[in-house]
């Protein structure tokens, strides 16, 4: 990431993640899900990103998040606990050259947070993005949702579901540049194929396996991937109570 604004608030993190998602909210569209009109819950107003800190460990923020400005631009916040409030970093795609953007989200802050002081800019290359994670705990948060157990089975089952969904997403994000690496990465990619390939892996690992082979395509996708878990969950959980094989498979 490039430069980023540097803004104090009086108040916690916690609670400056609060003021966050009332401001996303303020601006955001209601998201269609797969199945019906509406609102999507299970799409969260900012998600959590791959990141990689650069900076001095003892400097490393507590808590990054990104989400899509009012423009639906791509933006990604750090927040460090002080004394008495919160440090946060406002980075934008392009850094400097992306002023316009980190202003325009702290003078939406301003709106929610009357102590909110700017206090000049981070350098450029403090934070790198990169994989989303995506740990075990994932799915079994997914299958809590839905409302099935954790067993080895449903796990493996929706591992494997949100994996072929990103290989899908992978093979549209190549074809915008070239369409035949792009049915070369589905055929190079099906969960069989990871098998063979790491035979003493999880299955839980190859959604991660996906995404990091198309950044290893293409770094330039990173931006673009770090949402992709979260919605690709929300369709997943939208299909609860509907007749879809998925949930056939699963132990109750």
């Amino acid at each position: 990431m490039g430069s980023g604004l540097r803004l104090s608030s009086q108040h916690s993190v916690s609670r400056c993640l609060e003021f966050l998602e009332r401001m996303i909210l303020k601006y955001r569209q209601p998201i269609p899900s797969s199945f019906h009109s509406g609102n999507n819950e299970h799409i969260p107003p900012y998600f959590h990103p791959g990141w990689v800190w650069n900076g001095a460990p003892a400097q490393e923020p507590v808590v990054v998040v990104s989400f899509a400005d009012r423009d639906k631009h791509f933006i990604l916040m750090a927040f460090w606990p002080k004394e008495s409030g919160a440090e946060i970093g406002v980075f934008p795609l392009g850094g400097e050259t992306e002023r316009g953007r980190y202003l325009a989200v702290a003078d939406e802050w301003e709106q929610l947070d009357g102590s909110v002081m700017r206090c000049g800019l981070f350098e450029p290359g403090l934070i790198t993005l990169s994989v989303p994670s995506l740990p075990r705990q994932f799915f079994v948060e997914v299958l809590q949702v839905a409302g099935f157990p954790a067993t080895e089975n449903n796990v493996a089952q929706i591992a494997s579901s949100l994996g072929r969904v990103l290989t899908m997403d992978a093979q549209n994000f190549i074809a915008t540049r070239d369409k035949v690496a792009a049915d070369k990465f589905v055929s190079e990619h099906s969960a069989e194929r990871f098998h063979v390939k790491f035979p003493s892996r999880r299955i839980e690992e190859f959604p991660a396996w996906i995404l990091s082979e198309l950044v290893n395509w293409s770094a330039d996708f990173l931006p673009y991937i770090q949402e992709l878990p979260m919605r690709r969950r929300a369709i997943i959980l939208d299909g609860i109570g509907l007749d879809v094989p998925l949930w056939r498979m699963l132990d109750m």
